[in-house]
């Protein structure tokens, strides 16, 4: 085959591989969201001061659980202070978690006198940018605003400054999914505060494309994703408890079974059938209790498939 169409091949195919491989994550839009979003609006909107100048240390902060599972992911830090000599403020978001990262990029920052450094800035994204993978996300403390007087060496950051409303890009990743959000707020560098508004980001819910699974031989189950109901087919085995638990490992429910005999009745295989309706969109651990052992199982629940 000639050289020029074998790499037409490879370029072909590699293409269609990269667009299959990023079209199933998740992802979202600045300043949008969706039922399979989570969405927090800050009433009223809140906002911290840098202080500057004599008079001790200040310091405010505001922490927020931007994917709703009860544990903060993000803080907002503004603070500074000073003396005659020199002094400094800031406002800058912190990382709580090492899977918490923020969409940042390293500016050339004025630090001192005839002196430079590197600071981690978030970058600003627009109403209508898409936040997903193919973005740099980083963790650590990543400065809005910084400045300093005096002597005092402290790094100089007006990026966001005049920007009016911004987009933080975040992105949170969990046991079973990676979810992205954003963060609206405005940055005032001259007037020394940071307005943060609201946020949104992914449900930790995103269920991917099936792909074929091969269960065990004593259990077989169908639909798998499941939306109403899954069938539990039992062979050569009979039941006595039904576990059923989440991804986390916290225990659903637990089921007394009474199993009947397949539709065709076929010897030693029973059948269940379990009501998923009320069942949160997921990823399930079945295990079977029975006088020949427990047996495991996983299967998916999605009302949307």
């Amino acid at each position: 085959m000639p050289i020029k169409k074998c790499y037409f091949l490879f370029a072909f195919f590699s293409f269609l591989l990269i667009n299959r491989t990023v079209s199933f994550g998740q992802y979202i839009i600045a300043g949008q969201h969706s039922l399979n979003d989570i969405y927090t609006d800050i009433v009223p909107d809140t906002t911290f001061y840098g202080h500057y100048g004599p008079g001790g240390y200040r310091y405010d902060t505001l922490k927020i659980d931007i994917d709703k599972n009860g544990s903060s992911d993000f803080e907002f830090d503004a603070g500074g202070g000073g003396g005659l000599g020199g002094g400094s403020m800031f406002a800058a978001i912190r990382s709580l978690d090492t899977n918490n990262t923020v969409s940042t990029f390293l500016d050339t920052s004025y630090w001192g006198p005839n002196s430079y450094v590197l600071a981690n800035v978030p970058k600003s994204y627009n109403l209508g940018d898409t936040i997903s993978n193919r973005l740099q996300f980083l963790y650590s403390n990543s400065d809005f605003f910084a400045s300093h007087y005096g002597n005092f060496p402290s790094p100089t950051v007006v990026y966001w400054n005049g920007k009016g409303d911004g987009y933080v890009a975040i992105k949170i990743i969990t046991p079973i999914d990676t979810l992205f959000g954003w963060i609206r707020l405005q940055v005032d560098s001259l007037g020394h505060s940071i307005t943060i508004k609201d946020y949104a980001c992914n449900k930790n819910n995103y269920i991917p494309p099936p792909t074929p699974y091969q269960p065990p031989s004593q259990i077989s189950i169908y639909p798998n994703p499941a939306t109403r109901e899954l069938n539990i087919i039992f062979n050569s085995i009979e039941p006595e408890t039904i576990n059923i638990y989440s991804s986390f490992g916290i225990l659903v429910n637990t089921i007394t079974v009474n199993p009947i005999k397949t539709e065709y009745f076929i010897p030693d295989k029973f059948e269940y059938i379990l009501d998923t309706y009320s069942f949160t969109q997921g990823v399930y651990i079945i295990t079977v209790d029975s006088s020949k052992g427990k047996f495991t199982q996983k299967f998916i629940v999605n009302h949307n498939w």
